[in-house]
């Protein structure tokens, strides 16, 4: 059995992980992240990747978290200076729509008052008008909302951290968890890692790594939803449009190897709580598609003209906090709980907050984050079979990490393709 000591110890492999891995390196903690053989697999490669500005929160006054998201958009901005195509084709101001001139008297305030900022944009932009074609809408607020290439932001978080010192292990499943004395081990096949403090950064598979290792300590704290997601792959969007009203879904372009794939509709009421995410069987699909074409005249009228465009459906698993409805801010943001002595859950729930919520797992931790971009002195390296997600991005000029049989390892770094899905078929997993 092979024993490694650490600091701090982080199951997960999505974007909370890796910037918890970054931030704690950083303040010199011997850190170890265990993955389970891929990074980026599950949610972190299956949203919007959409950069909130904090518009669409300050305007239902919720704000803390638009104070987060702003605060998020700020490191992911510095973040993309030193990383070419990390912002799509680069800042573009998303769209926020309100309905007529009272809507705005309404909004203007709440969004100065959160310091969100914003110009009144022209009154129909081609962007909007390819969302919603001829349907009038009177107001344009241009903010400082935009896409990320995910893949590309894990590549680098990535880099970071192992450029930092941290160790990254590859684990074929979830590690087993248990008690050492005054420290924490975490075995997984011939690899034991113990460490004085562990945080679970699983995302939505939070719930069912502490009902099975600390089931004393679990409760009913987290509850996954589901979340079904269009994609257009051929839809031309440049920029995030996003109603501040409800009952219309936000509609959002991808990026992937610095390149534009097309764009997401997230549909509004259509969360499932309490269950994992099935697979998309195609009646619920295409009632899913006529759905978001019914909200999106522009959409419909786009289909109906490009009738070989690709269309598909993905699910994304998220969770919420237990006891509270569904789309309440404590659940979109981030959360950091404590168990036992030393053990730690922390749960991000969007790209934007996740840097935030790493400098608040820090401070629960007793940690102070070190500013600015430097570097430890201790070489990173890592152990056992560790591979990016499928949708892993190209890596920009000057990056030396690439994905091997054997872990992560300081060389030139190399890229998947990803593969569209055609009109008819529908995509499990993106």
């Amino acid at each position: 059995m092979t024993e490694r000591g650490a600091d701090l110890a982080i199951v997960g492999g999505g974007v909370a992980a890796l910037w918890l891995a970054v931030r704690a390196a950083r303040s010199n903690l011997r850190v170890v992240l265990i993955t389970c053989g891929q990074i980026g697999a599950y949610a972190s490669t299956r949203n919007q990747a959409w950069v909130h500005s904090g518009a669409f929160y300050a305007a239902n006054e919720a704000w803390a978290l638009a104070e987060h998201c702003i605060e998020g958009n700020a490191d992911l901005r510095s973040l993309a200076e030193d990383t070419p195509g990390l912002m799509g084709c680069g800042p573009r101001d998303g769209e926020c729509l309100v309905r007529d001139a009272d809507h705005l008297a309404e909004v203007g305030p709440r969004l100065r008052h959160a310091g969100v900022d914003y110009r009144l944009g022209a009154l129909a932009s081609p962007n909007t008008s390819v969302v919603f074609g001829t349907v009038e809408r009177p107001y344009v607020l241009r903010t400082a909302d935009s896409t990320i290439d995910s893949s590309l932001l894990l590549e680098r978080l990535a880099f970071d951290a192992v450029s930092a010192g941290a160790r990254v292990l590859g684990s074929p499943g979830q590690p087993a968890l248990e008690r050492r004395g005054e420290a924490w081990s975490l075995r997984q096949g011939d690899v034991e890692v113990v460490a004085d403090r562990v945080v679970l950064a699983l995302g939505a598979g939070l719930p069912d790594y502490l009902g099975t290792w600390v089931p004393q300590y679990s409760g009913p704290v987290y509850v996954p939803t589901v979340t079904r997601v269009v994609v257009l792959s051929e839809l031309p969007l440049s920029a995030p449009v996003i109603p501040l009203f409800d009952a219309a879904p936000t509609v959002v372009p991808v990026w992937h190897q610095r390149q534009w794939r097309g764009a997401t509709v997230c549909v509004p009421f259509d969360n499932v709580p309490g269950r994992r995410p099935d697979r998309v069987g195609f009646a619920e699909a295409e009632a899913i598609v006529k759905l978001a074409v019914e909200q999106l005249p522009g959409v419909g009228e786009y289909l109906s003209r490009h009738d070989d465009t690709p269309v598909g459906v993905y699910t994304c698993e998220k969770l919420i906090v237990s006891g509270q409805r569904d789309g309440t801010e404590e659940s979109r943001s981030f959360r950091v709980d404590q168990y036992p002595d030393g053990l730690y859950a922390f749960y991000a729930g969007k790209f934007t907050t996740a840097s935030v919520g790493a400098r608040a797992c820090l401070r629960e931790l007793g940690v102070r984050p070190k500013p600015g971009k430097g570097k430890s002195n201790r070489v990173g390296y890592s152990d056992g079979k560790v591979e990016m997600a499928q949708r892993a991005a190209v890596a920009p000029p000057g990056f030396e990490l690439r994905i091997v049989p054997n872990g992560l390892s300081l060389v030139p770094a190399s890229a998947l393709p990803a593969s569209p899905v055609r009109k008819g078929e529908i995509a499990h997993d993106r």
